[in-house]
């Protein structure tokens, strides 16, 4: 998935035409690094799992803010209101529903919004052909 993911974050920088879209490019890689050290190994494990969706909600929150620019409110809206609303709902259950909702919560608006944005684009190729 973190392979993957690092073809759509490269997509991400060049459709939104800001570097800081590599945002999702380092979320990505710390998501291959989940992969590599399963839960098993405590901390080595953490670090990127947390890091993973730092990252990932600092990239779709600052994708709200340029899809704003471009016009596209609603879009922004989901974007910026969901990354905080997803961080906050994390934290909020991370110490009295264990790790596996949190974890859900945050992958389920991320992949989401991976899936919102990956048809937007092609919608908008297709579009210009």
């Amino acid at each position: 998935m973190g392979l993957f993911g690092i073809l759509f974050s490269l997509a991400t920088v060049k459709y939104f035409e800001s570097t800081v879209m590599y945002t999702f490019t380092v979320a990505m890689i710390f998501l291959i690094a989940v992969g590599i050290f399963p839960e098993e190994y405590g901390k080595i494990h953490s670090i990127p799992a947390t890091l993973f969706y730092i990252f990932s909600l600092v990239g779709i929150f600052y994708a709200g803010i340029l899809l704003k620019k471009r016009g596209e409110l609603w879009f922004s809206i989901i974007s910026i209101v969901g990354s905080v609303v997803t961080f906050v709902l994390m934290i909020l259950t991370i110490g009295k529903m264990g790790l596996a909702i949190p974890e859900m919560i945050g992958a389920v608006f991320i992949l989401s919004w991976i899936v919102a944005v990956s048809y937007k684009m092609l919608k908008e190729i297709r579009e210009k052909d």
